[in-house]
């Protein structure tokens, strides 16, 4: 099946190595050839123009039993439900069910690639040292939510973002800066997403990218990951978030691994923060308190004392100071694989 470049951002590129589902008779839980995070597109052919929706999430298999959560997008519905279903040789079988809908797929595996546009193409038969993917009909149940419907999809194993990455970012105001990013996607748990954790480094240059931990999620190939460092909102604080696609066999125009976000949906943005004095009243962006300082904090059992405002805390206090936003940026770019991208 192949699957157009106009979806190539929604379910795009992918994978780690599968082999076949253990011969053992008794497999380790979660160790099958569909265990890990997905992504698949659900084109719809039951009314007169096809339609599109999406499901990602994590799989576990055992054995030949399938497990798992999948989070299920269209433009009238969303919601996260339950996987279950059955691997048997090539042969693959998973109920999904959702608020307001049960999806039923069956399908065949195959060998993920993409074509010369950058579309992702799945072509059935055994994965083996090939990139995994599975596809075939599905036929969606609806009971609150959308309208029943029936069609083909196709379903990309996405590799993990456990990787080193550098790239360009490009800001809102034209700046360009260049950095790294170290990133570590946590165990499998057949939730719909997963962990990922890790670290910003600007080059010795760059101007306008803070350095800063990492945290956020991966669920089939859309990622966001909260920028920050410090304490919240003191002295340098740094507060952001990247939001893209992680592309593990890149597209059309990148084709190394890339975590891009510089689609329209997707973004770079961070806010710094720092004390000001919050008492003088000199200065006008100088509004919020520090609320990580307890005397910023108002103690409701504290009875005020107009002859001495340091007897409770709060924004009045002496000891209160302030926070205001000194600076902050935003943008667009990709962190490739093995180089700039």
């Amino acid at each position: 099946m192949r699957i157009t470049a106009a979806i190539t951002l929604i379910c795009a590129g992918i994978l780690t190595a599968c082999g076949g589902s253990s011969s053992s008779p008794a497999p380790k839980p979660g160790s099958g050839a569909l265990s890990g995070n997905w992504q698949v597109a659900l084109t719809s052919t039951s009314g007169k123009t096809s339609t599109i929706s999406s499901e990602n999430g994590f799989l576990l298999q055992s054995g030949k039993q399938v497990s798992g959560s999948l989070t299920f997008q269209s433009k009238s519905c969303a919601g996260t439900g339950p996987v279950s279903g059955t691997a048997d040789g090539s042969k693959v079988a998973l109920t999904v069910n959702q608020p307001g809908l049960a999806v039923n797929l069956a399908g065949d595996t195959g060998i993920a690639s993409l074509d010369a546009t950058g579309a992702l193409l799945c072509t059935p038969g055994s994965p083996g040292s090939g990139n995994s993917c599975v596809t075939g009909t599905y036929t969606l149940l609806a009971s609150g939510c959308g309208s029943s419907e029936s069609g083909t999809w196709a379903a990309f194993q996405i590799q993990p973002l456990s990787e080193t990455l550098s790239g360009t970012l490009t800001a809102n105001t034209g700046a360009t800066s260049t950095a790294s990013v170290t990133l570590q996607q946590a165990a499998n748990t057949g939730g719909a997403s997963a962990v990922v954790t890790g670290t910003l480094t600007p080059d010795g240059t760059s101007a306008c990218v803070p350095a800063g931990t990492l945290n956020g999620q991966i669920s089939g190939n859309a990622v966001i990951l909260a920028i920050v460092s410090g304490p919240d909102k003191t002295i340098g604080t740094i507060k952001g978030q990247i939001q893209g696609v992680w592309l593990p066999l890149g597209n059309a125009n990148l084709p190394k691994p890339t975590l891009d976000f510089s689609g329209e949906a997707a973004s770079f943005k961070y806010t710094i923060y720092k004390k000001c004095n919050l008492q003088s009243g000199l200065d006008p962006n100088c509004v919020d308190p520090d609320l990580n300082n307890p005397q910023c904090v108002t103690d409701p059992t504290c009875t005020p004392d107009p002859l001495d405002p340091s007897k409770c805390p709060g924004p009045t206090n002496p000891q209160c100071i302030g926070i205001k936003v000194v600076g902050c940026e935003g943008g667009k770019g990709t962190f490739c694989k093995s180089g700039a991208c």
